[in-house]
């Protein structure tokens, strides 16, 4: 998904999370109708925007945002975004021994 120009870049993650997360709704939904119980929130976790973004040298990474609110929309989660324990977790692997 990434790319140096920030608009391809912000195509490419929509088309990603939206063809990944086409079912996510639906298949919540059946759940909660097989065994009667809610689901409150329907969200998808993404890798941490900066690391992507960082492939651009672009200022504005408002395209991406834009793209991931699309996104969202599109298949009819309620939160979409990165999860700080997911950007610890990512700088805390260890790089080998």
């Amino acid at each position: 998904m990434r790319d140096p120009d920030m608009e391809v870049m912000a195509r490419k993650v929509y088309e990603h999370v939206t063809r990944s997360a086409q079912r996510l709704v639906p298949t919540a939904e059946a759940i909660e109708r097989e065994y009667g119980i809610p689901i409150t929130n329907k969200r998808i976790s993404v890798t941490p925007i900066s690391m992507i973004a960082a492939a651009s040298h672009a200022s504005d990474v408002t395209p991406l945002a834009l793209a991931l609110d699309r996104a969202a929309r599109e298949v009819g989660v309620d939160f979409i975004g990165a999860s700080p324990r997911s950007c610890t977790r990512a700088s805390a692997r260890p790089t080998g021994a």
